[in-house]
Parts: structure tokens; C-alpha cells; sequence
């Protein structure tokens, strides 16, 4: 007994138009993916460039203030994700250090910028990728006095270290500005008696020879006693 030929059950003219709808469904969202992916390019540039009014536009245009931005081998930077670095113009050389527009932002001591991206939801404890830098940690390392302030003011984290275990405290005397560390020890609960490699941050103050920072922790140190940790 001859047994007929399997058949699909669905013809053939409704197979390749299913296929071909699969096609423009996988163009449009390739598009629509584009497309976001230049406005979240245009948000980053508009955070380096501090230029607010564009900012503010995107955020209100639903652009994701935590997105990660990344910078390719060329140091052009980019909405940093998986789908981002697929191709050689954005893949960036060595680890990737990626960073956020606030901790941007805070970096370039631009208040009104982060007071804009705290509003529209910014994590302000959020690390950068590697390099675990936060926004205070910028604003400390750009020595930012006023922009620090309006971190901790808004409950930035003060008991963060860096990827190499660098306190706050210690970041901001090795910033060697006095009006950045006279913030930190202004809101400062913990004990000065943490060291990096040794050193305390009085003895780093020392090491650097900065008359203003050792009077500025000398005195903290004797108005918190056992507090500071010495």
C-alpha cells in the first residue's frame, strides 16, 4: 500500500506571508531599537555638554537617567548595553569602566544638572563598573564643595569605598581642598581611624603637607574625641 507524502498543514502562500510578517516585525523592532538608541546618545551628550534644556527634554521624554554610559575605543561615548557592542566601532579596549550621567554630572560640579536627575530618579548611590565611583565620590575627586554637600543632602551614601577600598573620608583629603573635606566632616558619623595602606586620613593630611586639612581634622578630632578614632 502506496502511504501519500506528508503535507503542512498550513498552505503554502500562508507560510511565506508568516515569514514575512516575521521579517518586519524583526525591521521594526530593530528601528524602534535604533532609534532609542540614538535619543539615549543624544541624553549622554547633552549631560557632557551640560546642556540642560536638551536634558531636561529627553528626561521628560521618558530617556532612562541610569543608564550606563560607556566610551569606545575611539572615546566617544554611548548607551552603554549587550545589544551596544556588538560591532568593532563601539567596542571599547580593556575593561570597561562604565559610568552614569549623574555621577557625570556630579563630576563636573553642575548642581543644577544633578538636582534635575535626582528629580527624574537618578540612583544616587548607583557605581560606576569597576571603579565602583559614585556621584559624592566625583564630586569629591572634582573638588566640588557645593555639589558635595547637595549629595549628602539628599542621602548620599558617606560609608562607600572606591574599588580599592578608599573611604570617603580619605578621598576627600586627597583631594586637597579644604571646603570639600569641611563638608565631608561636617555629616561624618564614622570613625576617622580607617587607613589606606597604612595611613589615617590625619597622617595622609601629614604626608601631603596641607596645613588647612591637618587644622580642619585636628579640630574635628577634638571635638569628637573617641568618634575619630583617636
Amino acid at each position: 500500500m502506496r502511504i501519500p507524502p506528508a503535507t503542512s498543514p498550513f498552505p503554502i502562500y500562508l507560510q511565506r506571508f508568516t515569514a514575512l510578517l516575521l521579517l518586519l516585525l524583526i525591521a521594526v523592532a530593530a528601528l524602534y531599537l535604533r532609534s532609542l538608541s540614538k535619543r539615549d546618545d543624544a541624553f549622554i551628550s547633552a549631560v557632557l555638554n551640560r546642556d540642560y534644556a536638551n536634558a531636561e527634554r529627553l528626561l521628560h521624554e521618558g530617556v532612562n537617567p541610569n543608564l550606563q554610559v560607556a566610551f569606545d575605543s575611539e572615546g566617544r561615548p554611548f548607551a552603554w548595553s549587550p545589544l551596544a557592542v556588538v560591532g568593532s566601532k563601539r567596542r571599547s579596549s580593556g575593561a570597561p569602566a562604565r559610568t552614569t550621567p549623574l555621577i557625570i554630572a556630579a563630576g563636573q560640579g553642575d548642581d543644577r544638572l544633578v538636582r534635575l536627575l535626582l528629580v527624574h530618579g537618578a540612583h544616587i548611590d548607583a557605581e560606576a563598573y569597576f571603579s565602583r565611583q559614585t556621584a559624592l565620590l566625583a564630586a569629591i575627586q572634582g573638588r566640588h564643595a557645593a555639589t558635595t554637600e547637595l549629595l549628602i543632602q539628599n542621602h548620599a551614601d558617606l560609608n562607600i569605598h572606591d574599588v580599592n577600598g578608599v573611604s570617603v573620608v580619605l578621598w576627600a583629603v586627597r583631594s586637597e581642598d579644604v571646603d570639600v573635606l569641611s563638608v565631608v566632616l561636617k555629616y561624618q558619623t564614622e570613625s576617622l581611624s580607617q587607613t589606606y595602606h597604612g595611613l589615617s586620613p590625619l597622617d595622609l593630611a601629614g604626608s601631603l603637607k596641607n596645613r588647612a586639612m591637618i587644622r580642619a581634622l585636628g579640630e574635628y578630632i577634638r571635638q569628637h574625641g573617641d568618634r575619630a578614632g583617636h
